[in-house]
């Protein structure tokens, strides 16, 4: 299996400062990758809170698992691969996507713009919903093609299993995701 990201040098210099311990490595990482991972973390989760307690876990995870790095991937495959990890293990614990309620503030000013934005609000709100009641399997499918912009050979790599086993996946869910739009996708 080739990795999904190769191996920078400077990937590679990163992890080996990090598990020697070395001043200002971990500094570096975070720097390079905090906001990808909670990005991530907090479109898996849904939840801010929570998705920052991941990327804490994320990094602390790292750090734990740097000695035994093989250098098989880039850093960000890596991080990526512990990430939905640790959010597998939050909803497993928590089953926190059956007591998310998200709720919008209606903001009417009046003008055309502004019912526009109310408008815009409304569908994201209506698909961040249905994409977060979709089993977990789905939904981190979706998040990571749609949100992380991954192809299917790159998703296979992360979640195993082969590329068309992933276009099977990823129909399935589209499939649900579409349902449960309903009348959205109908306008």
């Amino acid at each position: 299996m080739t990795p999904l990201q190769p191996l920078a040098q400077g990937d590679a210099d990163l992890i080996a400062r990090l598990a020697r311990r070395e001043t200002g490595s971990l500094e570096a990482i975070i720097d390079l990758y905090h906001a990808r991972v909670a990005r991530l973390a907090h479109r898996l989760i849904g939840w801010r809170g929570d998705a920052e307690d991941i990327v804490q876990d994320v990094f602390v995870q790292l750090i734990e698992k740097a000695p035994s790095f093989r250098g098989d991937a880039s850093i960000w495959t890596w991080l990526t691969i512990i990430t939905l990890n640790r959010c597998r293990t939050r909803h497993r614990r928590h089953k926190i996507w059956q007591k998310i309620v998200f709720r919008l503030t209606a903001r009417s000013t009046g003008s055309p713009a502004a019912d526009q934005q109310i408008l815009h609000d409304e569908t994201a709100l209506q698909v961040r919903t249905a994409v977060a009641a979709l089993p977990q399997r789905d939904r981190e499918i979706i998040i990571l093609h749609y949100f992380e912009r991954k192809k299917p050979s790159e998703i296979s790599e992360l979640l195993g299993g082969t590329p068309n086993a992933i276009e099977v996946r990823l129909h399935r869910a589209r499939s649900r995701l579409r349902q449960s739009l309903g009348e959205l996708m109908k306008e």
